[in-house]
């Protein structure tokens, strides 16, 4: 009889370890399997934009070689801009509406990493223009 007493104590100190194991686990072993959330894919309409004119196409990614040989000395920065877009005033210097007014503009290029074109203008006329890695 005791043995039979002991071999209860032993199941029942065994049972009593694998629930404390389970709770400090956590271990839910009455919950209900669940299944995983299924993914909603949604894909959402851009509005479309209208195309606008342009007198000539721009490059996506920055100026080209073909639009920067396209620029002359003499021409206005609106002249310079309908060609490659407005650019980035890096400095300006003079009374603005004077002769002597000066501004260098910077554009991002297409082309080579760092890519890029610099125009000073002076008097609202293209002086002088640069450019580094312009394919």
């Amino acid at each position: 009889m005791k043995k039979v007493i002991k071999i209860i104590l032993v199941i029942a100190g065994i049972i009593f370890a694998m629930g404390a194991c389970a709770a400090i686990l956590g271990v839910d072993d009455t919950a209900e399997p669940q299944e995983a959330p299924q993914a909603v894919e949604t894909q959402a309409e851009a509005p479309k934009q209208p195309e606008k004119e342009k007198p000539q196409e721009k490059a996506a990614e920055g100026v080209t070689m073909a639009q920067f040989e396209s620029l002359e000395n003499g021409m206005t920065y609106e002249e310079v801009t309908a060609i490659i877009g407005e650019g980035e005033l890096m400095s300006e210097t003079g009374e603005k509406g004077s002769q002597f007014y000066t501004v260098m503009y910077s554009w991002t290029g297409d082309g080579d990493l760092g890519a890029n074109m610099n125009a000073m203008f002076q008097g609202n006329k293209l002086q002088s223009k640069s450019q580094f890695g312009l394919k």
